[in-house]
Parts: structure tokens; C-alpha cells; sequence
């Protein structure tokens, strides 16, 4: 094999490794995206499930919702669970 073949040989090789570090790259952005969608979803999802629960368990007076004993409002306590 002659010098002009071994680095022609090379050449094509560092090309194909360039090729597929591009690949995975795209493929870790992908994949990084697709994970982020799932994490603020799951968020939003026990959100609103902490939302359904005070909810449930709110009682009213003269117009207002309250949780608990203590006189936090149904307001205050989704403001603090957020």
C-alpha cells in the first residue's frame, strides 16, 4: 500500500467518524428535548394534582376557601405549593 493510499484510507475514515459524531450529537439533542417535554409535563401533572387535592379538601366561610385549621386560604396554599 502506497503513502497516497494510506492517507486517502485515512481521510475517508476521519470523515466517517466525523460523520457519525454529528449523528449522536443530533441524537443526544433529540433525545435531550424529548426528556425535558416528559420532565414539564410531569410537573404540570402533579401541579394540577396538588390543585385537586387541596380543592377536595377545602371548606368554605362567608365566601372564602380555606384548608386546614390554620386560616390559609385555598389561594394561598396553591400560591405556596408552586
Amino acid at each position: 500500500m502506497t503513502i497516497k493510499a494510506v492517507i486517502q484510507y485515512i481521510r475517508q475514515k476521519t470523515d466517517r467518524i466525523e460523520e457519525l459524531q454529528a449523528q449522536l450529537a443530533t441524537a443526544k439533542e433529540k433525545n435531550h428535548r424529548s426528556g425535558e417535554d416528559c420532565i414539564v409535563r410531569m410537573q404540570e401533572a402533579r401541579k394540577q394534582g396538588y390543585i385537586a387535592g387541596l380543592s377536595r379538601f377545602a371548606w368554605w366561610r362567608l365566601g372564602v376557601q380555606y384548608v386546614g385549621t390554620s386560616g390559609t386560604t385555598l389561594k394561598q396554599a396553591i400560591d405556596e405549593g408552586e
